[in-house]
């Protein structure tokens, strides 16, 4: 069997043999297993550095347990994933743990070869990336080997590992960023104005949460948003706990189309419409749509990452943050979420993609006279507001006509939050027939 395919990429199997370290997870998690009162392991490696999320979620549960004077053993750590979804899965890999007798290589080579392979993974990927670059006609050779450079220092990310790095380095890629800004670490929004106040639009490796009400259209924006970066030849993901598949296409057709959402939903496209539908079928744009209606975190992040494989994802849109499954069931809702958004920064560093996490809104902003949400009016964290680079809330404008109060088709965008730059308002016309904001 041939270890690449006729453009030299490695086949599954040979793929698999020279980044697969699952064997490696299996021995460490039965070293803990075996020692369990002893931490000492627990500090080689953190979580998110294993392949297999089975071994990151059971590692991760580890470190928890450790932190609250408890001790990680097999029944600690069943009692744990009792009620996980994917309880099945994780069970069999402590279980593997469990009858596996651990041979003469020591821990510290194990972790060596689990971090090598990642890196080896992320070089691959650039490899992949320079090919490309090398049989783009539209670049001139000096671009292509400036971007191959580029491509290079990020296979490595420094910080990935805890390296440290001198001010000097650090410099000289800041360098290298600023350079690329514009073709590589941006993903600009459909709006100039929002793209203004946030430096030119979503950057790699920070979070953005845009929060709103229930009908405030939260996942109009955040489907825009993707489906504007992917026209734009920016791969991008959503992933939705809320609308089903069939229920974002029709909105991703009703804004690229034109086609008005009613007709959509109501299964009334004419024959000119379905035309459309055809053409679109085989659309270049590289977007996809993951619909879960139960996914966790490290699901998002394991996806996301499978993901990056076949196409070099620079945007996460997550619909929504408070529908994603808790890790730990038993902990409080406030802790639940808080770790749900600190693994959302986490994804985005790791990865090193622009994450857009929507998020809904308590009714603190139905109880002003004004309407008009506030920071910490996010439901159930107020580590979302730490953990973010840029809050965006929603606010849908009404008015009083006779008494009562009705839309007035304008939304604005509040940039309540904003890490990188200024806060302000962005003041944009909604289009309900379009499922979209202009």
């Amino acid at each position: 069997m041939n270890a690449t395919n006729g453009n030299g990429a490695l086949s599954p199997e040979r793929y698999v043999e020279a980044f697969d370290t699952s064997g490696d997870g299996d021995e460490l998690l039965a070293r803990l297993l075996r020692r369990p009162g002893d931490p000492g392991i627990l500090d080689e490696i953190a979580p998110e550095e294993f392949a297999n999320p089975n071994h990151a979620e059971l590692w991760a549960s580890a470190l928890r347990l450790t932190s609250e004077g408890r001790t990680p053993d097999v029944s600690a750590l069943r009692r744990e994933f009792a009620d996980h979804p994917r309880r099945s899965v994780i069970e069999a890999a402590l279980q593997r743990a469990v009858l596996l007798t651990p041979d003469g290589v020591s821990v510290g080579e194990r972790v060596e070869r689990i971090r090598d392979a990642r890196r080896r993974e992320r070089l691959h990927t650039a490899g992949a990336r320079l090919q490309l670059l090398a049989g783009n006609p539209a670049m001139t050779a000096a671009e292509a080997h400036e971007r191959a450079l580029e491509a290079l220092t990020e296979a490595e990310p420094v910080g990935v590992d805890g390296e440290p790095a001198t001010i000097g380095d650090a410099m000289a890629r800041f360098l290298t960023a600023q350079r690329s800004v514009s073709a590589d670490r941006l993903c600009p929004t459909p709006w100039p104005d929002l793209n203004t106040l946030l430096g030119g639009g979503l950057h790699r490796q920070r979070v953005y949460v845009v929060g709103g009400s229930t009908g405030s259209g939260k996942s109009n924006v955040g489907l825009a948003v993707a489906g504007h970066a992917a026209a734009a030849g920016i791969p991008s993901v959503v992933f939705s706990a809320e609308m089903s598949e069939h229920e974002l296409a029709g909105r991703w057709f009703a804004r690229t189309a034109r086609v008005p959402l009613d007709d959509i939903t109501g299964y009334r496209l004419d024959g000119d419409a379905k035309d459309v539908v055809r053409e679109l079928c085989g659309t270049p744009d590289p977007l996809f749509l993951v619909d879960r209606p139960r996914v966790s975190a490290a699901g998002v992040h394991s996806t996301t990452r499978q993901l990056m494989r076949q196409a070099d994802v620079r945007l996460v849109v997550v619909d929504y943050l408070q529908l994603l499954e808790a890790a730990d069931k038993r902990a409080s809702r406030q802790e639940q979420v808080g770790a749900i958004s600190r693994h959302m920064k986490l994804l985005s560093r790791e990865l090193d993609v622009a994450v857009m996490v929507l998020a809904q809104l308590n009714r603190g902003p139905s109880a002003r006279l004004d309407s008009r949400p506030r920071m910490g009016d996010l439901r159930e964290s107020g580590q979302i507001e730490q953990d973010s680079d840029a809050v965006i809330l929603l606010h849908p404008e009404v008015t009083d006509v006779g008494g009562s109060m009705v839309p007035t088709y304008k939304m604005e965008f509040i940039v309540d939050k904003n890490r990188h730059g200024r806060t302000g308002s962005v003041f944009l016309n909604q289009e309900y027939e379009h499922a979209d904001l202009t």
